[in-house]
């Protein structure tokens, strides 16, 4: 019997049995909700609703957790003990069905039968499987690594190991690779443009074996200690760094402390900006080959240069590494108290999902879009005096996100590590309390090395049933060879208030202080500032309202809270689109789901006055529309005007063969300021590009309008034609390519007679692209699926785009493309894939100036087969798909990227297996 069905039967039998016994005691129909007095005399409650919402959708703990808290608050509430009894009983009656008695333990599971089971004493889809193998018409062969890995789990029982393994080979025409892999290179980044890649076919190559081992001690019942490991050997497991070494600049002199980092992936240190202790210079390393633990000799050029053009040099001799070997990526031990349902875990090692993420309105803990690194990864960078300079200046520190962004496996894992402890559990009678500590640890850290410690603590007191008070507290500490060097604190209350059954509100308020470079009297910066922030959610009969209004002042510090990308749409939110988003969670545990909310941006950041309006209406008028309005006003801190945006989507299904889409956004911009980008910002300090191509008084508002249409006539085949007319090659683009031409310079200016230097981000290169105010274009786009047979699929489509810049990044694009899968049998598919396109060479653009219209062909194969049911055997001829394209910051959801534009003449073996 399967669980589903045992917990079915289960229900219907506890559910007439506890109301039958309650209703029996005189208990009346109605259930009305009481109130228990505390001690001192103030009346209690707890919302339990979520609780029973819980336990429909079979979240049986979850459920558990909540109904205990308001049974304990309010004993004499009668639905909460009924539901409470039901859960319990249900968890009890589960519980025996699994364990495992004398005639299961009988049952020896071999994995030779083609049976995967979590218990290797019991099975509770035993049945369905076993009579779904008699229809299968062959017998998985034996998978030797899964049948260990069971016997060691019938050992070990209640704990558990499991894991994954990868083997892999690649073949050119002039190298056999058995390892290569970096995880950035799936980036639109600038090694389109440096003239040591392969500019419009930079890709990760992804060849490297991996052999990873999970250990839990009693991962299922999640009561009492519990022993969490992860070992992973793969080529980020062995990394190394050389001794830090000063090196001088010629021939004006100036010093500067390198050290070098080495990874295995691609057997080179990895690529690193530096700067100068004298005249406030930097040089960025390029990935410099390491050969017999030496590093080849590299020389480099300065980033500042005088009138004539000349700048330093900088020569980094060969350099002996210093190897390691990391393999553990996770190490934990869990303590569950299942009578106060508390949970307190100290990591050795974790990854950034064990960070703190704060459920207050504005986020104050761990906010950040999808694709960028946890603000808990970042590194505290101290400032320094370049005494080199006439007059002296000072370089202010800062807080970087650069390796931690950077550090990430092929499947764009992050690998930096926290180290600390978490705890949650209640706080006092009717409340919930949540806090985490810990420190950043990159691949090439000491362990015992710390320059940065966030934390932050949440509390939850529910005052009623409809209402809740919350606290929220953050710090980071940021060091200075072990002094404290930098110090954030933000403090916030909120409070939610349940108005009626469809109607929300929730208000914030929080203060920041921030004292930086403290180590150095002189240039020492004290802040202070604050945020606010009030909305509303209601279900009206047209649909979910949100209505907010949220201040930050420009002194406000949010620490562990990033709001720079969350500020704006995500481009391909800008696109109607027909195919359907990846559902499935890649490596690092990112589905769909967790990328929703970010698609569309709310303008809030520190330094503006955000208002935001939200209209969801889906399913309206009898199931045929799906309407969906979103409107925000932003103002800065000094009520400037800064943007105002008006999308509306809609959805119409006008019978099951036709379904309409329209797409209408209107974004309003400020006049533009001369030699100010209106669009590019800093993604550090959120302040907009130089930009010396653009124009004053110039209107940078662009518009779309889009129309799409999707006929399916059969089961078998569909059509869709999408068109739109826009003007934006900006937003919608995600400001790619134009974005990669950008560079920096070294600027001062005095601050209360301190001499201050800073890096001033820029555009260059410019006058080559479209400029406010922008030109309208036309994109047309037609596609074609087919499933003929059960066993063949053929996808088609096409996009003719007026805007020749157009890139990879997304289907909009200009090409053809045709992609075929066919399934041979229950064990080898196969997959080819054919595109021609046409795009603008930006090497030659950048290198010579010459603009060039280049045409593409790109040929992609891969055939996949089933070894045994946890196994399998991967064959790829060229590169046309990457690692799940959600996952990078230029990439999408829904698959349309294209990494590489020409044919990669490379063959790639892979042997994946699970156990």
């Amino acid at each position: 019997m399967s669980r589903t069905t045992l917990r079915s039967k289960i229900r219907k039998v506890l559910v007439i049995g506890i109301v039958a016994l309650w209703c029996t005691q005189g208990a009346t129909t109605m259930i009305t909700l009481s109130y228990a007095k505390g001690a001192d005399g103030i009346r209690k409650s707890y919302p339990y609703k979520k609780g029973i919402e819980y336990y429909h959708q079979g979240e049986l703990e979850k459920a558990k957790k909540i109904l205990k808290k308001a049974h304990k608050v309010n004993p004499e509430n009668d639905e909460v003990k009924i539901y409470l009894g039901i859960v319990k009983a249900e968890l009890k009656m589960i519980s025996r069905a699994e364990e495992p008695s004398a005639q299961t333990k009988a049952i020896k599971v071999a994995s030779a039968e083609g049976i995967h089971t979590d218990n290797p004493q019991y099975d509770a889809d035993y049945d369905k499987k076993k009579s779904l193998k008699k229809k299968l018409p062959f017998r998985w062969p034996k998978d030797n690594m899964k049948a260990m890995a069971l016997k060691v789990n019938e050992k070990v029982y209640p704990g558990k190991i499991r894991g994954d393994y990868k083997m892999a080979l690649g073949f050119t025409s002039e190298d056999v690779i058995w390892k290569n892999a970096n995880g950035d290179y799936n980036e639109f980044n600038f090694r389109m443009i440096d003239h040591h890649f392969p500019k419009t076919n930079t890709f990760d190559t992804r060849v490297f074996d991996r052999f990873k081992v999970v250990f839990d001690t009693n991962e299922k019942t999640r009561a009492g200690v519990n022993f969490h490991s992860d070992i992973t050997v793969d080529p980020w497991s062995f990394v190394g760094r050389t001794e830090k070494f000063t090196i001088s600049g010629t021939p004006w002199g100036d010093d500067a402390e390198v050290q070098l980092k080495y990874w295995s992936g691609t057997r080179r240190t990895i690529n690193e900006t530096f700067y100068s202790a004298l005249l406030g210079d930097s040089f960025a390393t390029p990935e410099i080959k390491v050969k017999d633990g030496k590093t080849e000799p590299v020389t480099i050029s300065g980033a500042i240069s005088n009138e004539f053009g000349n700048s330093n040099s900088f020569t980094i001799v060969e350099k002996e590494i210093d190897f390691s070997f990391q393999p553990i990526r996770e190490l934990w031990f869990d303590y569950f108290n299942a009578t106060d349902d508390s949970h307190f875990r100290f990591f050795a090692f974790g990854l950034e999902d064990q960070a703190l993420s704060s459920d207050d309105p504005l986020g104050l803990s761990n906010h950040h879009t999808y694709w960028e690194s946890s603000p808990w990864l970042n590194d505290w960078l101290p400032g320094h005096i370049n005494t080199g300079a006439t007059p002296n200046d000072f370089w202010q520190g800062q807080w970087s996100n650069d390796l931690a962004f950077f550090t990430r496996d092929s499947d764009l894992k992050r690998l930096t590590a926290l180290r600390g402890f978490s705890y949650q559990g209640n706080f006092f009678d009717n409340g919930d309390l949540s806090m985490t500590v810990a420190s950043p640890k990159t691949l090439w850290q000491a362990y015992d090395e710390v320059t940065a410690i966030p934390g932050a603590i949440r509390t939850k007191t529910y005052l009623s049933d409809n209402v809740t008070l919350g606290l929220i507290d953050t710090f980071r500490i940021g060091y200075d060879a072990g002094k404290t060097d930098s110090l954030n604190n933000v403090f916030g209350v909120d409070l939610n208030v349940d108005v009626d059954a469809a109607t929300n509100v929730v208000a914030e308020v929080a203060m920041s202080t921030t004292q930086n470079d403290r180590s150095n009297a002189q240039y020492k910066t004290n802040m202070n500032g604050a945020a606010a922030h009030i909305g509303l959610n209601k279900e009206t009969g047209f649909g979910d309202l949100k209505v907010a209004l949220t201040h930050m002042d420009q002194a406000f510090d949010p620490g562990l809270a990033n709001y720079k990308e969350t500020r704006k749409d995500l481009f391909w939110s800008r696109h109607i689109h027909f195919k359907k988003p990846i559902e499935l969670a890649d490596s690092s545990g990112i589905g769909w789901e967790d990328v929703k909310p970010f698609r569309i941006g709310d303008g809030i950041d520190v330094g503006r006055n955000a208002f935001n309006f939200r209209l969801d209406s889906p399913e309206i008028f009898d199931g045929k529309v799906d309407n969906f309005i979103d409107y925000r006003y932003v103002r800065d801190s000094e009520h400037k005007y800064v943007e105002g945006v008006f999308r509306e989507e809609t959805t119409l299904r006008v019978n099951p063969e036709w379904t309409t889409k329209t797409l209408l956004i209107y974004h309003d911009l400020p006049k533009v300021k001369g030699g100010i980008d209106p669009i590019l910002y800093s993604s550090d300090t959120g302040e907009f590009l130089k930009n010396t191509a653009v124009t004053e008084g110039a209107d940078p508002s662009v518009s779309t309008y889009s129309l799409g249409v999707e006929y399916v006539p059969e089961e078998w085949i569909s059509f869709f034609g999408i068109y739109e007319n826009t003007n934006d090659s900006q937003f919608a683009t995600g400001s790619h390519p134009n974005g990669l031409l950008n560079s920096t310079y070294f600027d001062t200016e005095t601050i209360e007679g301190d001499v201050i230097r800073k890096e001033v981000p820029q555009l260059y290169s410019q006058g080559f692209f479209d400029l406010p105010p922008y030109d309208r274009f036309h994109v047309y786009k037609l596609g074609v699926s087919l499933k003929p047979y059960e066993n063949l699929g053929i996808d088609i489509d096409f996009t003719k785009n007026d805007f020749k810049f157009a890139a990879g990044i997304d289907d909009n694009i200009n090409h053809f493309g045709t992609t075929f899968s066919y399934k041979f049998n229950e064990r080898l598919t196969g997959f080819l894939k054919y595109t021609f396109s046409k795009a603008y060479n930006l090497y030659r653009l950048t290198s010579s100036g010459d603009l060039k219209y280049e045409k593409h062909h790109n040929v992609f194969m891969e055939f996949n087969y089933d070894v045994t049911k946890d196994s399998f055997l991967t064959v790829q001829y060229g590169e046309g798909n990457v690692v799940s394209p959600v996952w990078g910051a230029t990439a999408n959801p829904y698959g349309e990227s294209y990494p590489t534009l020409d044919t990669r003449h490379i063959l790639r073996v892979y042997y994946t297996g699970e156990f």
